[in-house]
């Protein structure tokens, strides 16, 4: 089980133009995540429009988070992150 730290509910902005000419804005949040090989990684968790920051603490991945796409590829869409204590409840 992929397993999300936040350790801040910081989030930065980056807001401007696209090139079609449309105004855009993306917050982000820091979060880590421990890789099967005992690395420990930086992921920026992009928050969807009027979301507030995720608190602290541990998540995983919800099931929102995965899409079959293209000729039947698993693919990850916006991620839809779960607190882990809820997640291990539902699997107990």
């Amino acid at each position: 089980m992929l397993i999300i730290a936040v350790k801040s509910t910081q989030t930065t902005n980056k807001s401007g133009t696209s090139g079609k000419g449309k105004p855009y804005s993306i917050t982000e949040q820091e979060g880590w995540i421990d890789l099967a090989n005992g690395e420990r990684r930086k992921v920026r968790l992009t928050l969807q429009d009027g979301k507030p920051p995720f608190a602290i603490g541990e998540y995983t991945l919800g099931a929102d988070s995965y899409f079959v796409g293209d000729y039947g590829a698993l693919q990850l869409g916006r991620l839809d992150l779960v607190p882990l204590k809820a997640a291990l409840a539902k699997v107990s």
